[in-house]
């Protein structure tokens, strides 16, 4: 196939001319110029574009993975709470419960207290009158060893409160009360009979004896008295020494009084 008349023109102006060869050569040599200059400019914002995708992305993962471990650790805050409020929780019901023993246990001193008052109230008396007894003189104490128990209260109460040993209590502070060597174990052994005295016939439904009632300027009569050393023969009774007693029912006497004429 030959060439067209203007593709031979064409020809023979770019072998004969020198200035079209130039021309030509500049429009050749810019060409690639303007496919990058076309070019560039996009594959550049595609690049800035995916870098910004990969930069995003990365934010992306980075929050993905502060989320999980915000999540990680509101559950272990969540688990923490439950604890916190199950311990809360038995701490409150271990107060309430130690509430209630203090409670229990105010209450039981309260009635312990009452016990003791009563106790104190009942025994306070024979503890006392029991250190009296042991304040007696040894040989005194040695005289009433088989008639008085001084090994505690209870014992000390017991031998104390029968009659034969009441009898006998009496008996031994007649026989020491004008003697000037025992006249303080005779005043302490009254003080002891008066007290149990009393407390035997109480223990009683109805009191069985009752004591002497003298008074100072009473004439003298043996039949209800004794008489005590460096007394007249007659007269009227000038001080009672040892007060004796007799038989609520009958009248009848079981100790008589030891009176000063």
């Amino acid at each position: 196939m030959g060439l067209g008349l203007k593709e031979r023109d064409l020809l023979e102006l770019l072998q004969t001319s020198s200035e079209v060869q130039r021309v030509i050569r500049n429009i050749v040599s810019t060409m690639p110029d303007f496919q990058k200059n076309k070019i560039s400019p996009l594959e550049e914002k595609i690049k800035d574009l995916q870098y910004q995708l990969n930069s995003k992305n990365t934010q992306l993962q980075k929050i993905q993975r502060d989320y999980s471990d915000m999540q990680q650790k509101n559950q272990m805050l969540q688990n923490d709470i439950s604890e916190k409020q199950r311990s809360l929780q038995k701490l409150s019901d271990d107060n309430r419960k130690l509430h209630e023993q203090i409670s229990d246990l105010q209450n039981d001193l309260n009635e312990s207290s009452k016990k003791i008052n009563i106790l104190k109230n009942v025994f306070g008396e024979p503890v006392r009158y029991l250190n009296l007894y042991k304040s007696l003189s040894e040989s005194t104490k040695t005289s009433l060893y088989n008639v008085v128990n001084d090994h505690d209260t209870v014992s000390f109460i017991v031998s104390c409160t029968t009659e034969d040993n009441l009898k006998a209590i009496w008996d031994y502070t007649r026989e020491i009360i004008d003697l000037p060597k025992y006249s303080e174990d005779a005043d302490i052994l009254k003080q002891i009979f008066d007290y149990f005295f009393r407390i035997f016939n109480d223990s009683l439904p109805e009191a069985v004896y009752i004591r002497d009632v003298i008074e100072e300027g009473t004439d003298f009569d043996d039949e209800y008295y004794d008489r005590a050393s460096g007394s007249a023969t007659y007269g009227s009774v000038q001080s009672v020494l040892l007060l004796g007693y007799q038989s609520r029912n009958t009248g009848k006497i079981i100790r008589k009084s030891l009176v000063k004429v």
